[in-house]
């Protein structure tokens, strides 16, 4: 099985344009997952919505991994 590709980013404002279902994981000592949300700006982190902005930047995206919120 391959590794998803990741890109490391260090501006919150390239999240706002992520496509829905995205998978983001800070890469602080937190290590939280989140999923973005069909809303810009809006992020689920387990069956918490939360905003960009509370993010620990900087964060990694991975590109061929995409969720379904539950």
């Amino acid at each position: 099985m391959t590794e998803p590709s990741t890109a490391v980013v260090f501006d919150e404002q390239i999240l706002w344009h992520l496509k829905p279902g995205t998978v983001v994981r800070e890469i602080g000592k937190t290590g939280r997952e989140f999923i973005v949300d069909t809303s810009p700006g809006r992020i689920w982190h387990g069956a918490s919505l939360c905003r960009v902005g509370d993010l620990e930047m900087p964060v990694e995206v991975y590109r061929n991994t995409r969720r379904k919120k539950k």
